[in-house]
């Protein structure tokens, strides 16, 4: 970092924390890197304005990239796709991934399921039981209810063929009285 003279119009260091919508510290962790200080006679720290202003918008231009590839793997959670097929898609990390799928479960419906936990609903409930919140609501609630009807018939048939049932309130099996 060269010592110059000072100059009016370069930045300070909070000034440049200002535009980048950060700390200061932030700002001295760039120094060297993607910005280049120089100190001035009262030993403060000066940026160009000119290179404070490439640094935003290469910082610009990879948040829009960031957000190209969202949209991608968004495109592609709603096109039914697991969560490898969007990794060798977009050739980002699986954790990447995930947080892109956490996302889009909430901005959609509230609810993200796992690839292995969905595959397992899938196969008990179909195939469009996760299309979204609504439908796996009224899944499940129609499974719930077939299935308590399914116990009721068998326990009455049960009851009719060796006269006993399960008390669920004690577990024990108990002795039912036939109808004359």
């Amino acid at each position: 970092m060269a010592k110059r003279s000072t100059n009016p119009t370069w930045l300070t260091r909070p000034q440049v924390a200002a535009l980048l919508g950060s700390s200061e510290e932030h700002v001295t962790a760039l120094d060297g890197k993607d910005l280049r200080p120089v100190r001035e006679g009262d030993r403060s720290w000066r940026y160009d304005p000119v290179e404070v202003a490439m640094y935003l918008q290469r910082r610009a231009g990879e948040a829009a990239a960031e957000g190209e590839i969202a949209a991608r793997a968004f495109e592609m959670f709603r096109a039914g796709k697991d969560d490898v097929e969007v990794v060798i898609a977009t050739r980002r990390a699986a954790a990447d991934v995930r947080a892109f799928r956490a996302e889009y479960a909430e901005i959609v419906s509230g609810l993200f399921i796992g690839a292995t936990p969905a595959a397992a609903l899938r196969c008990l409930l179909g195939e469009n039981a996760l299309a979204d919140a609504a439908v796996l609501a009224e899944t499940i609630e129609r499974e719930l209810e077939a299935r308590y009807e399914r116990g009721y018939r068998e326990g009455q048939l049960d009851t009719e063929d060796i006269g006993e049932l399960v008390d669920p309130a004690t577990g024990q099996r108990r002795v039912v009285k036939r109808p004359v």
